[in-house]
């Protein structure tokens, strides 16, 4: 992807699997690991039919240029490490994430490093989030509230605090 080789099961790792019964009804993923150098993402869980799932994906010192779509503009470099869970129990999901992103620059544009904690809905619609930039022990920026996607916009409930932020990574955004 973007010209990154990224292998699957590069140290070839025994317990790197794929599970399913003779239906396709029910995966196991054991120790799915994709890396590129250091840098690695891996995926466990389970998936039973069309309403069950338990999927973990990890990102251990992931840089997020090499995974992220290039937009004009708007550069960011960083590297990810956190978790994201996919749950999904007779339908009702519980999706959660914790994340970060050391060393977050935009448009060359230091600012530190970007915590997100973000736990949604059964229905995958409205979701909860606490964001914060911390760049030399100091909280430069925190979001948190919710917010909602609907099929005709994304209703934003947030409160954001800036202390000592660089704005001048918004002029990007003109």
């Amino acid at each position: 992807y973007k010209d990154f080789l990224w292998y699957l099961n590069e140290k070839d790792d025994s317990d790197n699997k794929v599970i399913f019964n003779q239906a396709f009804t029910e995966f196991s993923f054991d120790n799915l690991v994709l890396s590129h150098e250091d840098k690695q993402v891996s995926l466990n869980g389970t998936l039973s039919g069309k309403t069950d799932k338990d999927l973990f994906l990890n990102f251990t010192g992931v840089p997020i240029e090499k995974i992220l779509p290039t937009i004009d503009d708007f550069s960011p470099k960083g590297n990810l490490n956190g978790s994201v869970n996919l749950k999904q129990i007779k339908g009702v999901y519980q999706p959660t994430a914790n994340v970060s992103i050391d060393d977050l620059s935009i448009n060359d544009i230091a600012l530190g490093r970007l915590n997100v904690a973000l736990s949604g809905d059964e229905e995958l619609r409205k979701f909860n989030l606490l964001a914060t930039i911390e760049n030399k022990d100091v909280e430069s920026f925190t979001a948190q509230g919710d917010f909602e996607v609907t099929t005709e916009k994304t209703n934003l409930n947030m409160d954001l605090n800036f202390d000592n932020f660089n704005l001048g990574v918004l002029s990007s955004f003109g």
